[in-house]
Parts: structure tokens; sequence; C-alpha cells
């Protein structure tokens, strides 16, 4: 749920638009069904031979890999996380002074707030 959605603006590269092209899923059960009938068929030729298959082992090394490399990244601070930050800043600022100097100063945020949310509109 956004709250104010011209304050956090999404560029349209990163917008979310698929449109799937077809999907059948009677197929897609189909699929599962036998994926899991040949998973079920090497666990039993796994207990009969004594030896386990390579079979699967690449997808949980692969998800172990990836895995590793999402949490070794260094975080990123956007230009989205730092107007947050400012917006945040000049709120706790106006509320601060309010209390410590009186009405005056939440008149003078307000005008801050307006200034900013107009500027951010205006460069769209």
């Amino acid at each position: 749920m956004r709250l104010f959605p011209f304050l956090t603006k999404v560029p349209k590269y990163k917008r979310f638009n698929f449109e799937p092209r077809y999907y059948d899923p009677a197929k897609e059960e189909l699929d599962l069904r036998v994926e899991r009938i040949k998973r079920e068929l090497n666990a039993e030729r796994e207990r009969k031979d004594g030896n386990p298959t390579s079979s699967g082992g690449g997808r949980t090394l692969q998800s172990g890999y990836l895995r590793s490399a999402r949490d070794t990244r260094e975080p990123v601070m956007d230009k989205a996380t730092l107007h947050r930050a400012l917006l945040v800043g000049l709120m706790g600022g106006t509320v601060w002074g309010w209390i410590e100097y009186g009405d005056t100063v939440l008149y003078i945020g307000g005008v801050a707030l307006a200034l900013y949310i107009f500027i951010r509109i205006r460069r769209g």
C-alpha cells in the first residue's frame, strides 16, 4: 500500500508488466506428476543400489551458491532511499522545532514540505 504515490515514482523500465503468452494447466500438472514419479523411481534405484545418484544435486548447489552471493552483496543507497531519509529528517526536525520553539517552526516545516513535494512532482 502506497500512501503517497507521487513521492515514490517508479521508472517505466522498472515496472512489472508481464503478459503470459499461453498457459495450459493440464500440461503443467502432467509435467509435475512426471517429475515427481521420476524422482520416486530414482529414489528407489538409490535404495536398491546403495549409491546415491547425482540427480537433483546441481539444483541445491546452484541455489546455495546464489544464496551466498546474495548475502555477500553490499547494500546500495539509491536516490529513493536518500529522498526518504531527507523527508523523514525534515518532518522529524519540524516536530522537534515545534516542540522547542512553537507554531512558527511548524508553519515553516509545512512550507518546506510543500516545496519538496512540488519539486518532486515537477521533476517527474
